[in-house]
């Protein structure tokens, strides 16, 4: 996707109190020292705790840091314990994005609409991810839908626009 895009970390899916672990990877979080907030949360995990509070802070510091692959892992492993976590699986499909896996960020995209049919970016994402597999057609209703709802969106014009014009279509309204 174009520009930078931040995963959302989880908040507590079970109700329970946050780990001590979790607090200080938190805390360190806020303080700029990403590096040294993942080496308390893996801490956390090889002594025990498994909770998805802890897996999501880790996928959401992995990809601040660039770990795509980390991510990836991690999320999965999220979805594992919560299959309808709330962000797991966008975020899983913005860092297939990054790695340029369209198809399995195209499926993430999918499964993140249907735990949240309502959420718009991943529409987005999943049109975007349509094009670069060459699938114009449905990347429109991708982004139609990201249209529907905020009619100025820059980045859902453009990619309907480039869909269009892959599909030859240069009279269709775009909503430019």
């Amino acid at each position: 996707m174009s520009g930078k895009k931040k995963t959302e970390a989880g908040s507590s899916a079970n109700g329970q109190a946050v780990s001590a672990s979790l607090a200080r990877a938190v805390s360190l979080h806020l303080e700029g020292k990403r590096k040294e907030a993942l080496r308390e949360l893996n801490t956390a995990i090889e002594g025990g705790e498994q909770s998805v509070d802890i897996y999501a802070a880790k996928g959401h510091i992995q990809f601040e840091l660039e770990q795509y692959d980390d991510a990836v892992k991690t999320y999965e492993k999220l979805l594992g314990a919560a299959p309808q976590h709330p962000t797991a699986n966008f975020n899983l499909g913005i860092c297939f994005e990054k790695l340029g896996r369209w198809q399995e960020a195209s499926d993430a995209f999918q499964k993140a609409l249907q735990v949240d049919p309502q959420r718009v970016e991943a529409n987005l994402g999943w049109g975007i991810c349509l094009l670069r597999q060459e699938k114009p057609e449905p990347a429109i209703g991708c982004f139609d839908k990201v249209l529907g709802v905020n009619p100025d969106h820059e980045t859902a014009q453009f990619g309907k626009a480039v869909a269009l014009q892959l599909l030859w279509k240069f009279d269709e309204d775009t909503g430019l």
